[in-house]
């Protein structure tokens, strides 16, 4: 091709990532968390639901935001915001696809960056796994774009960095986060087998310890718990409840995973090899005892906190994976990334 071509193509496909970062922003318009900034800056001070809200005491994404003075309910503070954390996250993604898949050829990272953008529902609904967001301005949001610097320490076993990363993620917010740490634990546990090489879980503990003392759940009773769960998965429906997805969606999931485990060795860096490995065993483990916990976890533990943790969310991480596993198998075996792009 020659180099007025090229310039052509990266004009054109750094055109379409702009626009589609454009297109899935869609301001301050999340129901739960409407409000939460006319809140934060003086407004419905009397509303019981935004003083009860537990958002704004469980995540810093709004303390820090009002902090350094940031008003996402500007659409145009909102808009910088969403391109700023969604071009932070396709940087690191590209990171990782060209480091741990081995691909150099620019247009093929673009191409994929592109097929990453909007990589969400495909085998679970509900799960998000692509870099661009729909849901803007929530903690999700940044969250979901943080997991991609976020894999991209784990995978480089940098622990000095997960020492601080692991705790920034889950004070963003722990239902994205909890998974991908857990995976990483069992990642790089693994390796050793030693525990002394999961100290950089230690701010994670005391987090831990925090939470658990602050929102103890001593002040609700047997039947409160229960009725708080039911409410749980009454309202959030498929987004917790696995049982709730359609069986088609719960079929090809569970095919996926013969898949899945097919696609590993074609894998030729031994890092993500190994991290992709203990996605399946721990994603297999969520899929089951997730699936099993929200339909029958009324009649054996019924915690609403466990429920939020929502394993249909937290399985983005596997969906995520399912599809890179996919791409090297399509750049070792058909070779048709290539032709896509000269098309």
């Amino acid at each position: 091709m020659t180099k007025k071509n090229d310039i052509f193509i990266v004009t054109l496909y750094s055109f379409l990532i702009i626009l589609i970062i454009f297109a899935r922003y869609n301001g301050n318009s999340h129901s739960e968390y409407v409000n939460v900034w006319s809140y934060l800056y003086g407004d419905f001070k009397l509303d019981m639901y935004e003083n009860m809200s537990l958002w704004t005491k469980t995540s810093i994404f709004y303390p820090v935001l009002k902090f350094i003075n940031v008003n996402l309910q500007n659409d145009i503070q909102g808009l910088f915001f969403h391109y700023l954390i969604s071009l932070f996250a396709a940087y690191y993604l590209l990171k990782i696809l060209k480091t741990f898949l081995n691909i150099n050829d620019y247009y093929i990272l673009i191409f994929l960056l592109l097929i990453f953008s909007s990589f969400d529902n495909v085998l679970i609904h509900n799960a998000r796994s692509g870099w661009v967001y729909q849901h803007t301005l929530v903690p999700s949001h940044l969250a979901l774009c943080f997991s991609f610097y976020y894999l991209w320490q784990l995978l480089n076993k940098n622990k000095l960095n997960l020492f601080f990363s692991s705790l920034i993620f889950l004070l963003i917010n722990i239902k994205v986060a909890w998974f991908m740490i857990f995976c990483g634990i069992i990642f790089i546990y693994f390796e050793n087998k030693k525990i002394q090489d999961l100290y950089w879980l230690i701010p994670c503990f005391i987090f831990a310890i925090y939470s658990f003392l602050i929102f103890s759940e001593q002040t609700l009773d047997k039947q409160m718990k229960l009725t708080l769960f039911k409410e749980v998965i009454r309202r959030d429906s498929d987004e917790v409840a696995l049982h709730l997805q359609s069986n088609f969606k719960l079929f090809i999931t569970a095919l996926s995973f013969f898949f899945y485990f097919y696609f590993l060795k074609f894998l030729e860096n031994n890092n993500l090899k190994e991290f992709s490995k203990y996605v399946l065993y721990c994603s297999i483990l969520l899929f089951v005892v997730g699936g099993l916990f929200t339909k029958y976890g009324e009649y054996i533990y019924p915690d609403p906190r466990l429920a939020i943790l929502s394993p249909v969310r937290s399985m983005y991480v596997y969906q995520f994976f399912f599809a890179v596993l996919f791409c090297n198998y399509i750049k070792k075996n058909l070779k048709i990334i290539k032709c896509c792009m000269y098309i």
